[in-house]
């Protein structure tokens, strides 16, 4: 079932104040999700959570459900196929993702690089050893137009793909074409190259800078085009008769650490590098990003995996090697943090699956969440007068409740936020918001700012710390 998201913004207009009123409709789906729709890519550098367990307890603390994975065939087994990165056996870990109960997607390369280099047989091979049950998806080679190919060479290669996956699998359809940008031209003539019959979803890559540095707001302002491109490709896969899954399957706040970033918008120089680096990815900025560009992928049914677990400044988890040393950071001094603790962006993501900290000296299974995970489907939300600095979204828990991550995209301004509440039997709310700033701050759990709180009215007042993501439960 597809729904269309209807969201009014109107301006700011004479309030004494600043603040905004929301209105969210709980009779009113726009979206039907799937728990496991918001993920994390795998880069296979830094820790590896079948070596590490401290990043294991990190991974499984952040409960994001859809693990990425690049694969190739070294001839005898499925290796790891990111480049500069060790041939890691990628079996056990995808038998170690599985039994945490996470959806895997195998991205399927050549043998030299991603495209290059494909011998028949490696993606029967890759399959037969991985597994054909519906918790594992695969798709073709990962960013092939970088790697010289045309359109049409990834379209015969998604053949060739899909008819070894019958081998082992039949009726198993396969997705892609993993495109470096959302470039739709390239999009659709890979939805008509396939076929209705040999696809399972479309997927793409977009950041919100790299090749220049934006200024945050306008890169705030930007992740609303998240939700409307996932909604164009859904629609244009409706339109062929196609599975409209849709995956942003590669998404940060900047594809490289040294985009050029100013010192005067949040620039610094690695004493490592030399470099000028993006720091904003090392503050509260990073947390509000993600949160608001998964929210906007997920309020079009879209999935959304961040990249990556482990990849330096870049990194959802600390790694700390050259851009990615958190003793670099202004206001260091060069203390790190603890190697694959939370960056600002995990608790832009835990906004969302209510990850707690992790314990990195326990267990897996050991892992204690702040609030419910969300389900299966998002709702309507409306503002109905004040800010357009403010997001809400709405959906429900796996604990039967509703869950509102409420964001505020303003740097320097705290917002009165009311919410009004239509449709829902609920009579008491918890929140946490994230922390604002920068080092240490935005490395720190969010904190609880309500516990308990009754519902009046059917509705709720919140206080909006300024670059901060609050998450709402309701029960």
């Amino acid at each position: 079932m597809t729904f269309a998201r209807r969201q009014q913004r109107v301006g700011n207009g004479a309030l004494p104040v600043r603040a905004s009123r929301f209105v969210v409709d709980f009779a009113d789906p726009i979206a039907s999700i799937q728990p496991w729709y918001v993920g994390l890519g795998c880069s296979m550098y830094g820790r590896i959570a079948t070596t590490s367990t401290e990043q294991a307890a990190a991974e499984r603390a952040l409960d994001a459900r859809y693990m990425r994975l690049p694969v190739k065939w070294d001839g005898t087994q499925a290796v790891s196929a990111a480049a500069g990165s060790a041939a890691t056996p990628i079996k056990p870990l995808v038998d170690l993702y599985r039994s945490w109960g996470y959806h895997v997607h195998i991205i399927i390369s050549g043998r030299d690089g991603d495209f290059a280099n494909y011998v028949s047989g490696d993606a029967a091979a890759i399959v037969g050893q991985l597994g054909t049950d519906s918790s594992i998806e695969y798709s073709g080679p990962n960013e092939p137009w970088l790697d010289g190919a045309t359109t049409q060479d990834v379209i015969d290669r998604g053949i060739v793909l899909y008819d070894e996956l019958q081998t082992v699998a039949a009726g198993k359809k396969l997705w892609g074409p993993v495109h470096y940008a959302y470039v739709t031209s390239d999009l659709e003539a890979y939805m008509d190259g396939m076929g209705a019959a040999r696809i399972d979803g479309v997927e793409y890559h977009n950041y919100a800078m790299g090749s220049t540095a934006l200024a945050t707001q306008v890169a705030f302002a930007q992740t609303s085009q998240y939700e409307q491109q996932v909604g164009a490709l859904r629609l244009a896969a409706q339109q062929r008769a196609i599975d409209d899954n849709v995956a942003v399957s590669e998404l940060n706040f900047s594809w490289r650490s040294n985009d050029g970033t100013p010192e005067e918008m949040g620039g610094f120089v690695s004493p490592k590098s030399g470099q000028l680096i993006n720091g904003r990815l090392f503050t509260a900025v990073n947390t509000v990003w993600m949160a608001s560009a998964i929210g906007h992928i997920l309020a079009a049914g879209g999935r959304a995996i961040p990249y990556a677990n482990q990849n330096q400044a870049l990194g959802i988890m600390v790694q700390n090697d050259y851009t990615g040393d958190t003793g670099d950071v202004p206001g260091a001094n060069g203390v790190q943090r603890a190697n694959s603790s939370p960056m600002p962006a995990y608790w832009g993501i835990a906004a969302w699956t209510g990850a707690g900290e992790p314990d990195l000296s326990a267990e897996p299974s050991a892992q204690t969440a702040r609030f419910s995970h969300f389900n299966d489907t998002m709702y309507r939300t409306e503002l109905a007068t004040g800010d357009t600095d403010i997001e809400v979204f709405a959906l429900n828990n796996e604990s039967g409740g509703y869950n509102l991550v409420a964001i505020n995209k303003h740097e320097t301004s705290s917002c009165r936020l009311t919410i009004e509440l239509s449709n829902a039997t609920v009579t008491v709310y918890d929140a946490w918001m994230s922390r604002a700033g920068a080092y240490p701050a935005a490395f720190t759990a969010p904190r609880k700012v309500a516990t308990g709180q009754p519902i009046t009215a059917s509705t709720i007042t919140l206080a909006l710390d300024a670059c901060t993501v609050s998450t709402i439960v309701l029960s």
